[in-house]
């Protein structure tokens, strides 16, 4: 697959990121190239140029681009508006913007969050199987005005917010 990019920037960055379209080999297909933000190559059709180029007035998403500069990719959302030149030849502005530590801290931090849920939920469960063999053992005890309110308290701490008991199926 040979994709032909024409870029114009005083810069020469876009020509860089660019770089990720020169493919030495057949083996570095695989490797190198645009992808869908989950892993899945690209088509030439799903481009935001190809889909401005096509027709599309605006057109905006996400794309991971792997190169030889950086085999593990960079994530970039591209936004693309259609322009017409003096011929009426469709042509297209895209604007890249890299993402990547963004995108990466996020995941950092939702696996944080994961990690802190399960830790707390495992200390609560000890606390919820001595709450109930306290409550067992109060029903033995005969009636007695502080028992009464602990039952009413740990009653209500042992329920969750649909009323039926925390930790329980049912």
């Amino acid at each position: 697959m040979v994709i032909t990019l024409v870029v114009n920037l005083a810069t020469g960055a876009g020509g860089r990121l660019a770089a990720v379209f020169v493919i030495a080999n057949l083996s570095q297909i695989i490797l190198y190239g645009l992808f869908h933000p989950d892993g899945r190559t690209m088509a030439d059709d799903e481009t935001i140029y190809a889909r401005i180029i096509a027709g599309e007035e605006h057109a905006n998403g996400e794309m991971l681009i792997r190169n030889l500069d950086v085999p593990e990719g960079r994530i970039l959302t591209v936004t693309g508006t259609r322009l017409l030149d003096e011929y009426d030849v469709p042509r297209a502005v895209i604007v890249f913007h890299d993402i990547t530590a963004e995108r990466r801290h996020r995941d950092e931090l939702t696996a944080f969050a994961g990690v802190v849920a399960h830790d707390l939920q495992n200390s609560l469960t000890p606390m919820r199987g001595w709450t109930e063999t306290a409550a067992d053992a109060l029903q033995e005890i005969p009636a007695h005005p502080m028992v009464a309110a602990w039952r009413r308290r740990s009653a209500g701490a042992r329920r969750g917010p649909s009323g039926r008991r925390a930790g329980r199926k049912g």
